[in-house]
């Protein structure tokens, strides 16, 4: 893909394209199907120190999604990453990013 400067944009307006990108997919990032298996395997960790055999675990359940499903989640995750890691400047400690 090709890549775009939106350094000037404002991002309110970046985030809300991207929201409704999300919202208009015919089906969600995470399928319908991962929702149950997802929510009971982080009911049981704390998300915010799982532990090798937990993110074992979670790699497991993802390891089925779709390819372009895969690969825009990592890319989500890494940028909600990134946000977090600025929360002094930005406010946005990883429990707000989520």
């Amino acid at each position: 893909g090709g890549s775009c400067d939106l350094s000037e944009e404002n991002v309110h307006n970046v985030s809300g394209v991207f929201k409704l990108f999300l919202r208009e997919m015919e089906e969600p990032l995470l399928p319908y199907a991962f929702f149950d298996p997802l929510v009971h395997h982080l009911d049981a960790c704390d998300p915010e120190q799982l532990t090798p055999e937990e993110l074992s675990g979670l790699c497991d359940l993802l390891s089925p999604l779709p390819p372009t499903n895969k690969a825009l989640l990592l890319r989500v995750l890494r940028f909600c990453a990134l946000v977090a890691s600025h929360s002094e400047e930005n406010r946005m400690p990883s429990r707000n990013v989520a």
